[in-house]
């Protein structure tokens, strides 16, 4: 439209007081020649205004959309074309309208390494899993805080259990040390022995598993050929 000779380009002298007493309008300056270099139009450097660009949607859009708006916009119009610079648009400043917190957001922090290095679907994924994984970590510390021990305690467990028989045993001993008796109670530390022989623990609780084994060992020998003194047995 500009190229056709029944349209001039007003050049505005008070193009500047114009733009900032209307307020949503900008000074724009076309140099010589940026329509046709070859018949040269315009003429000379016309200084005009133009109204500023507006992205506007409903305060009910979702923030997700918000966000992809704007990303679009910036890839499509920040490196700037014949008539706007470069980073021009889109921009915070002077909207007609309140900016939304997701705008503000978005031209205050920019895109994040995630929004940078993924694309919108797998960072916004990402984004919501951190959402999700706050709290439920925040509620695992205590359990991941209490998990060595209680294994720790799990273990021994199955090593400590087989020292009631054993004790059981030396009891009936002490109070009948009688030949049946002894022969009896000796049947019983094969089984327990052959029982803690297939016990399976975890290397760094080996030392219990030893002890135990030396304690049915220790037993076996004062059932055997210890002199144990005979007590009667207590109700």
């Amino acid at each position: 439209m500009a190229e056709d000779p029944r349209v001039t380009l007003v050049n505005l002298e008070y193009a500047r007081a114009i733009a900032q007493r209307l307020g949503d309008m900008s000074v724009t300056v076309i140099p010589a020649g940026l329509l046709d270099l070859d018949t040269i139009l315009p003429l000379q450097d016309i200084t005009t205004i133009a109204p500023l660009a507006g992205l506007v949607a409903h305060d009910e859009l979702h923030p997700a959309l918000v966000y992809l708006l704007l990303r679009a916009a910036d890839d499509i119009h920040r490196p700037g074309d014949m008539f706007s610079r470069v980073d021009e648009f889109p921009q915070p400043n002077f909207v007609g309208f309140p900016l939304s917190p997701d705008a503000r957001r978005y031209f205050e922090d920019g895109l994040g390494f995630l929004d940078r290095s993924l694309p919108y679907w797998a960072s916004n994924l990402v984004k919501r899993l951190a959402i999700l994984l706050i709290p439920l970590v925040t509620l695992l510390f205590p359990i991941l805080r209490f998990a060595p021990p209680a294994y720790s305690w799990q273990i021994r467990r199955r090593i400590y259990r087989w020292y009631a028989d054993l004790r059981r045993i030396e009891r009936r001993v002490r109070t009948d040390a009688s030949a049946e008796t002894r022969q009896v109670q000796l049947e019983a530390l094969d089984r327990l022995q052959e029982a803690v022989g297939d016990l399976r623990v975890p290397l760094s609780h080996s030392e219990h598993l030893y002890h135990l084994r030396l304690h049915i060992r220790f037993v076996r020998e004062l059932v055997e050929h210890g002199d144990i003194p005979c007590r009667p047995a207590q109700v």
